[in-house]
């Protein structure tokens, strides 16, 4: 069986501001691709962020270098649970997947309200 070397875990505490920070392992440029940053608990979507909202920020399109900030008013939603995270792109109406994994989420809280 293939392992897919995009499948990463993601660890980060509920209540917290965070950056993920992503680079392309082929150097691709992104310059005309829309992308989208999902959080799933199974087959539900619970968060849905796109390039074109300003959540995702290209840094270096020749590259293919982008992040992705989650605030803490969007991970204080995330329960302990079993989610998952993906990135997708989209080109002319196709979509890919180019990373995604288990999204762990600590808790409790860090900061105070």
């Amino acid at each position: 069986m293939a392992v897919d070397p995009n499948d990463q875990t993601v660890r980060i505490y509920r209540g917290e501001d965070v950056s993920l920070d992503f680079s392309s392992l082929d150097a691709t440029d992104v310059t005309d691709w829309d992308l989208t940053f999902t959080v799933r608990l199974k087959t539900t979507l619970l968060l849905t962020l796109t390039r074109d909202d300003g959540d995702i920020e290209v840094t270096d399109e020749s590259t293919g270098d982008f992040s992705v900030y989650l605030t803490r008013e969007q991970t204080s939603d995330f329960a302990s649970r079993n989610l998952r995270w993906d990135v997708w792109k989209t080109v002319s109406g196709s979509y890919r997947r180019l990373a995604g994994g288990p999204l762990v989420v600590l808790t409790p809280e860090l900061a105070p309200a």
